[in-house]
């Protein structure tokens, strides 16, 4: 948890820097290239986001054996009952 904590903190960090820089760079004759190159870094941080969470996704399922436990459990209660009826 603290870590999600501390990539929160710094992603509002980076928000707020990235509005520094448009700011700062208003009033001079770059003003189009500073907020383009901005917009491209949030997109590369985008892009990067989302390779991190397809990869992070492409795993097993956390609960796969568990899921396989519950249903093995399942169908023995099910056997089990269908054995008790009269």
């Amino acid at each position: 948890m603290g870590a999600s904590i501390s990539a929160a903190a710094g992603l509002i960090f980076v928000c707020f820097l990235s509005v520094a820089v448009i700011v700062s760079a208003w009033d001079s004759p770059h003003r189009t290239e500073v907020a383009w190159a901005v917009c491209c870094g949030w997109g590369v941080l985008a892009l990067g986001g989302l390779w991190y969470a397809r990869k992070a996704i492409s795993g097993p399922p956390p609960f796969q054996r568990m899921a396989g436990a519950l249903a093995r459990d399942y169908v023995s209660l099910l056997a089990l009952a269908d054995r008790q009826e009269p």
